[in-house]
């Protein structure tokens, strides 16, 4: 859809928004969100760890 056509449907209040699609994306983008955290923890961890003395 272009965005000319987008804008004019949402100034004339045609445009209507799927609820589940938006939740979903929600829902997904903090899972991705989420994992790189996750990712990124273990990551500084890994670098920062102290070897055990033997």
């Amino acid at each position: 859809m272009r965005v000319i056509e987008l804008r004019q449907q949402i100034g004339r209040g045609e445009y209507r928004v799927n609820p589940h699609a938006v939740a979903e994306a929600i829902v997904r983008r903090m899972q991705e969100r989420a994992a790189t955290s996750a990712s990124v923890r273990a990551s500084a961890r890994s670098r920062t760890a102290v070897p055990q003395r033997q």
